[in-house]
């Protein structure tokens, strides 16, 4: 009896890891975050789906919207239309829900101070995605021409520069830039206080911050340019 009740508790315990752990088959790529605002009345959604389920239902304020069936690669986008104020968007399949709460005011009357703003990159807003995507699959993702840097297909390079900071010598500009959006400036993939921190030490930056007569300034940008420059430092002519 004692070893019957130590199976059935193990099997509990899998079940309890792998629905944490295993089960997270739903990914939304874009927009990160649970609590956002939007400045226009639509709003792109792109995610990835490595479950077996054949399809997601998109039900916003609680009401059904859509149904997306899943293609080959289980990459799914849609554009939802907002209503003015506080629209809840449940991307949903089977038992497993994502949730995002945007804020849209149409006439820009009262905004709540909990809900950060999300900024879209242009060929998103305009379902541009061939732009920078090609149709064959890799990974389960479209794939993008390495061979080039698509960005400066309409972005001027920065490889003119003298020295050149390492992401964008190597071409991985969203490395530091999500490429769909962010609720950071220039779709920086972290707050631009911290973003030098995916790749460079914290404390010898937090240090060398303290030293400086300009300590309060506590951006690396403020002196240094991220994309490259003159100096091997990539160091601003500061006025």
């Amino acid at each position: 009896m004692k070893t019957r009740s130590f199976w059935i508790v193990l099997a509990v315990y899998v079940l309890i890891y792998c629905n944490g752990v295993c089960g997270k088959n739903l990914d939304i790529i874009f927009p990160k975050g649970e609590k956002l605002e939007l400045d226009q009345e639509y709003l792109p959604v792109i995610g990835k789906y490595t479950g077996s389920d054949k399809e997601l239902k998109l039900m916003l304020n609680n009401s059904s919207i859509n149904t997306i069936k899943l293609e080959k690669g289980n990459i799914f986008t849609d554009k939802i239309k907002l209503n003015s104020g506080v629209n809840e968007l449940k991307i949903v399949n089977g038992a497993e829900t994502q949730t995002i709460n945007i804020l849209y005011e149409k006439e820009k009357k009262n905004t709540q101070s909990d809900y950060v703003k999300v900024l879209i990159h242009a060929p998103i807003l305009d379902n541009e995605c061939s732009e920078c995507h090609t149709k064959e699959l890799k990974d389960k993702y479209p794939s993008v021409d390495v061979s080039k840097v698509i960005c400066f297909n309409c972005h001027d390079s920065f490889e003119k520069n003298k020295f050149v900071h390492g992401p964008i010598g190597s071409g991985a500009c969203t490395a530091c830039h999500d490429p769909h959006g962010s609720i950071e400036v220039r779709f920086l993939r972290e707050n631009k206080n911290k973003i030098c921190y995916m790749c460079h030490e914290e404390e010898s930056i937090t240090e060398h911050l303290a030293n400086l007569k300009n300590s309060n300034k506590e951006e690396c940008s403020y002196c240094h340019d991220s994309h490259g420059g003159k100096d091997k430092f990539f160091l601003k002519e500061i006025k």
